[in-house]
């Protein structure tokens, strides 16, 4: 994925994958006792939504180079 071409996507990717890192550790950090399990569901959520983000921008990685021929599917 070093392509020139996708370096906007790939560092969309590297940011949503800190992101989610960083929200796991405050996940794993958060003290039950004092932390709503309203704040425990909107940190997961986030954390879903960028691990989508990452799921969408190498989709979108993957289209882009099979426009451009450089991907090819084969069939086993």
């Amino acid at each position: 994925m070093a392509d020139p071409n996708h370096a906007d996507l790939v560092d969309q990717i590297r940011t949503s994958e800190h992101e989610t890192e960083a929200l796991a550790n405050r996940i794993a950090n958060a003290d039950e006792s004092t932390t709503e399990p309203a704040e425990f569901a909107a940190m997961r959520a986030e954390q879903e939504h960028h691990r989508k983000h990452i799921l969408q921008c190498k989709s979108e990685i993957d289209q882009r180079k099979w426009l451009d021929g450089s991907l090819t599917l084969t069939v086993a």
